[in-house]
């Protein structure tokens, strides 16, 4: 009986440390990221923290939009992703689209994204049965890289 209560005992401890890991992305940063945070999106909501690589992530909703918001170890702003709608993509975007052969149904992910020292581009994820690819585009609908 007491096998079985330590066997038991161990698989509970077990199942309790394997699920304690699954939150350990998460994270509380300093003040400076949730103040800077604020500073330039005021407006955010359901604020979490993850750590990816040396920058902290602010997972969160910008104007009801899956946003996530990067910043370096001193809380500089470094990168802004928005998890965009087809119906929010430029007219010019969805022509170019179009004219590479790809409709809004081959179309499963964009990102309106924002860098240091760049231009805003979007980040499409084009699910095929064929094939899945990522593509790059300006906002005039200019191929900035991927597969077309």
């Amino acid at each position: 009986m007491k096998r079985k209560s330590f066997l038991l005992a161990t698989l509970m401890c077990a199942f309790v440390a394997l699920f304690a890991s699954c939150d350990k992305d998460d994270v509380r940063p300093e003040e400076k990221f949730t103040i800077a945070l604020n500073t330039k999106y005021p407006g955010a909501t359901n604020v979490s923290w993850d750590k990816e690589g040396n920058y902290y992530v602010a997972d969160c909703y910008i104007s009801g939009i899956e946003s996530e918001i990067w910043y370096d170890k001193s809380a500089n702003w470094v990168r802004s992703e928005f998890d965009i709608p087809y119906d929010l993509l430029p007219e010019t975007i969805k022509n170019s689209l179009l004219s590479y052969g790809y409709s809004r149904i081959d179309i499963d992910d964009i990102d309106l994204i924002y860098e240091i020292g760049k231009d805003e581009y979007y980040d499409i994820d084009i699910d095929r049965e064929d094939k899945d690819i990522t593509i790059y585009m300006s906002k005039e609908g200019e191929m900035l890289g991927g597969r077309p």
